[in-house]
């Protein structure tokens, strides 16, 4: 097998999420015009998103004049989801099929990679059995600021591999995959919390990936293997912060990806559940 390996430490990018000044707290806000929104703030997700969120609202609809769609606002929550019709990088994978194995069924895949090269991502939503990262053999110096963290399945490649997920962006030496979403940057965490400066439950931890060979995604996308979703990155940080919840498990496995599928509108009852 070929392992597609996730180089983190050859980016190094400090950004903080993109959030709108004029939005009142717990919400993003966003012009239904383009042309209103300035060149610090058009983030085209939260753009697409926004036009997602009026069509849902009935903006879009004979009911409304024309002349008025234009100077309409909508305020977008921070926690967002909607389908896509493609794979990118940051979207996420949402099991589709009950008969993917333990390790795929319900699951919910952050998309790190997608290209010419293959796709990659990480299991959001799939603890270890119980395991704590002082049973990681991985890195065992890095065992002292997060021992007492969860161990997650973040796939079944290179399980020998932590990575680190989580939002922070004063942590050295991290890929960012989207607007305020990190991987990597494990040494300079672990300072970091061991003195203080950050706490243990900012950080996910996984071992292993999810790997695909060329092409091999879209064909499993085509066979109905995954929905494709866009999220916003506090909804998928929420499962970062979700492992204080204590619902661990199978429980917590389920619960990620039904909040997913409700989220995107895609839940059971949903018009475009299918």
């Amino acid at each position: 097998m070929t392992v597609f390996h996730l180089d983190s430490d050859r980016r190094n990018i400090v950004a903080a999420s993109a959030r709108h000044s004029g939005a009142r707290e717990g919400e993003e806000e966003s012009d239904a015009s383009s042309e209103s929104l300035g060149p610090e703030a058009a983030n085209w997700r939260l753009f697409r998103a926004s036009l997602v969120h009026q069509e849902r609202a009935g903006l879009f609809s004979d009911r409304v004049p024309a002349a008025l769609q234009p100077r309409l606002r909508v305020v977008l929550p921070r926690r967002w989801a909607h389908e896509l019709g493609a794979p990118e990088r940051g979207c996420l994978l949402v099991a589709r099929r009950p008969d993917m194995g333990p390790l795929l069924t319900q699951s919910v895949i952050l998309l790190l990679e997608h290209d010419d090269h293959g796709s990659a991502g990480l299991i959001l939503n799939c603890p270890s059995a119980g395991a704590r990262v002082r049973s990681c053999t991985c890195l065992p110096d890095i065992a002292g600021a997060f021992k007492q963290q969860l161990l997650y399945q973040g796939g079944s490649v290179a399980t020998e591999r932590l990575h680190l997920l989580h939002g922070n962006p004063a942590v050295a030496n991290t890929f960012e995959v989207m607007d305020g979403i990190y991987t990597g940057g494990l040494a300079h965490a672990n300072e970091l919390v061991a003195s203080g400066r950050a706490a243990a439950s900012e950080f996910k931890l996984l071992a292993g990936y999810a790997h695909w060979p060329t092409g091999q995604l879209q064909r499993e996308i085509s066979g109905g293997a995954w929905w494709l979703v866009a999220a916003s990155s506090d909804f998928i940080l929420s499962s970062v912060r979700g492992q204080q919840q204590q619902m661990h498990g199978v429980r917590e496995k389920a619960a990620l990806w039904r909040g997913t599928l409700q989220l995107a509108g895609l839940g059971p009852g949903s018009r475009q559940h299918h």
